[in-house]
């Protein structure tokens, strides 16, 4: 179901087509709409029974629901998977922007080791942070975002600045390789929603401080 969902996308999409992090913008909406039919299984990840037990009526009413809902959400991200990925140079331009008023002296920590924070951040950015967390916690987050309707690319940019700040103390102890390490695995991935909800908290903060001194 997830591949043919894809495979249209890419296929009435020519100009973006299928790029590597649709699979997980997809997956939320995958979750949500099954879990209608079938029992969720949280701690597990899973369902049971499974999708093969439902009828190819019910299967084809998720596919599209999926697939209109994939479909708004790109509206407002689809420059993040065309060609020279300008909406993630964007994004991550905004964060370099932000972080220098937040906490100017972690972002000069990592000028001064040379990080490239635009390759260490490219992987959180093209998935909207999901892989940073559990799938039941991105449901979470995807909650927020669909919230914030329209908005939510720059909600996404701050609430990344809340989740590198958790960490700004030990980041800036670390050097290079330890630095670069960590960043391309921030310890998310244990974090229930209580965790992430705080960081939403924050995030809303600096985005009612920030927002309109852009």
């Amino acid at each position: 179901m997830l591949k043919r969902v894809l495979f249209i996308w890419h296929n009435r999409h020519p100009a973006s087509g299928y790029v590597q992090g649709m699979c997980d913008l997809s997956m939320p909406f995958l979750t949500v709409f099954l879990s209608e039919y079938l029992p969720y299984l949280p701690q597990e990840v899973r369902f049971n029974p499974g999708p093969e037990s439902l009828s190819p009526d019910t299967l084809e009413a998720v596919e599209a629901d999926m697939y209109w809902c994939m479909s708004k959400l790109m509206e407002s991200v689809t420059n993040n998977y065309t060609q020279g990925f300008d909406g993630i140079r964007i994004a991550y331009t905004r964060v370099e922007e932000l972080l220098a008023r937040i906490d100017n002296d972690l972002l000069e920590h990592f000028r001064k080791e040379k990080i490239d924070f635009f390759a260490v951040s490219f992987r959180n950015i093209s998935t909207m942070l999901l892989r940073m967390f559990t799938p039941n916690v991105g449901i979470r987050l995807f909650d927020t975002y669909i919230a914030c309707e329209g908005n939510f690319p720059e909600l996404m940019v701050f609430i990344f600045i809340a989740i590198v700040e958790k960490f700004a103390r030990k980041l800036l102890s670390m050097r290079f390789e330890e630095l670069m390490g960590f960043l391309q695995n921030l310890p998310t991935r244990d974090w229930d929603e209580t965790d992430l909800e705080m960081v939403i908290a924050e995030a809303f903060c600096y985005q009612g401080i920030f927002a309109e001194k852009q």
